[in-house]
Formats: structure tokens, sequence, C-alpha cells
């Protein structure tokens, strides 16, 4: 999965291009999901609408029974939408770098290694983006008022210890990573996937908005399941 900081350059793009109701509220949306509390080994993301297809050998994220479940408020509050477009931005992740690529992080070493990578871009994509912890951060009120929406209800999430964290990821480093520091999330492999998501979701919410209807295909973008 991109790392928040990530889904948040994505989302200073859409912000760019097209008006929103609630900049806040779709700032947390869009990294929120991966705020869920996970269990199990390998971990089971229900907060990210998991779908199986194939017999459970392939999988994906089930965007369609997400708007029809949100249907009544996808495009009336920003929350719901970014947390949407999370999850939209996460298949297009995944048929870049599963299907695509090839690469597939199946071992607990890939997995640290990627995040390494995701710590090591923050210091060049926040700034890049114009990141400010004060505008995407909310204050604590606001996280209590997140944390009672129906949208974290079904599963366990630690809102308030997700933003906290969040905080840490603007700290300033030691010293700017090298390109040699990188081990498979490269900055331009970080701006490939920013604008090809960003250029994905602005006619998602064009279309959602003007015919209620989405560009997206998820089961076409499914990935063989591995683990």
């Amino acid at each position: 999965m991109p790392s928040r900081i990530l889904h948040l350059a994505v989302t200073a793009l859409l912000m760019d291009a097209l008006p929103f109701r609630d900049p806040l509220r779709l700032r947390a949306g869009s990294v929120l999901p991966d705020a869920e509390l996970l269990s199990g080994d390998p971990p089971v993301k229900i907060a990210h609408f998991p779908k199986l297809l194939s017999g459970g050998k392939r999988k994906t994220f089930d965007l369609t029974r997400f708007r029809a479940r949100y249907a009544g408020r996808l495009l009336d509050d920003d929350l719901v939408l970014g947390y949407y477009l999370h999850l939209c931005g996460d298949v297009i992740h995944r048929q870049m770098f599963y299907n695509e690529t090839g690469w597939y992080p199946v071992d607990r070493e890939a997995v640290r290694a990627l995040h390494r990578d995701y710590a090591l871009l923050n210091p060049i994509i926040i700034p890049r983006y114009g990141l400010r912890a004060e505008e995407v951060i909310p204050p604590p009120d606001k996280q209590e008022d997140i944390a009672r929406d129906p949208l974290f209800s079904e599963t366990a999430f630690d809102i308030p210890g997700f933003f906290h964290a969040m905080a840490r990821d603007f700290d300033p480093p030691a010293a700017l990573p090298r390109d040699e520091d990188f081990t498979v999330f490269t900055p331009s492999l970080a701006e490939e996937w920013i604008r090809r998501t960003a250029s994905a979701l602005i006619p998602e919410v064009l279309s959602l908005r003007q015919t209620g209807t989405s560009t997206l295909d998820e089961d076409a973008m499914s990935w063989e399941r591995k683990r």
C-alpha cells in the first residue's frame, strides 16, 4: 500500500484540480483506512473492503460495494469521499506494482524495506506537494468527531494513535536520502504513482459528480493473491 504521505500528495493534486467542501475531512478520509488495527497472520484489512475473485485466487478492493453502502454520503461528505479515493489509490498501486512490475511483498523483510522507503520519501514528498502538518492533522476535537463516524464502526481503528504517528512523518531528517538508499519504492516510482493515481481519480470524481457512475473497474484491476 502507499504511505499516508503519498496518499496526501495525491489529495493535494486533486484539491488543485477540483473544488471540495471540507479539505480537512477530505485529507483525513484519504489516509484513515490505514488506521485500522489489524489482526491475523497475514492480517486481514476489513477496512479496505477486500473482495476475492476466481475462487479466491485473485483479490481486489470492492469499490462498488463501498459506493453502494455510502451512496447517500459519498458526494456530500468529503470524509467519505476521501476514504473511497484511498481505496481507489490502493487498487491502482497494486495494479502498478503487482501486475506490471511483478513486485509483491510476501515476507516481512520485504514489507520492512517498503516502509523504510516510505520514511525516506517523506522529506522529499512533503515539501514538493506543499504538505503541512497543521493542515493535514485534525485537532483533537475534530479527531474525536471523526472517530464517531459510522465509517469507523465495523472494525477497530486507532485514530488518535494514527495521527500522532503521522505527525512524526513531518520531523526534519538528519540528512536527505540518496538514490542508493532506496530498496523498492524509489522517488521516481513514487512520482509515477502519485501522478498516475491523480490522473485516474480526477475523472473518477468528476464522473461521480456528473453522472453518478464510476470510471474504475476494480475487478479488471485485480491481482493474484499470494498470501
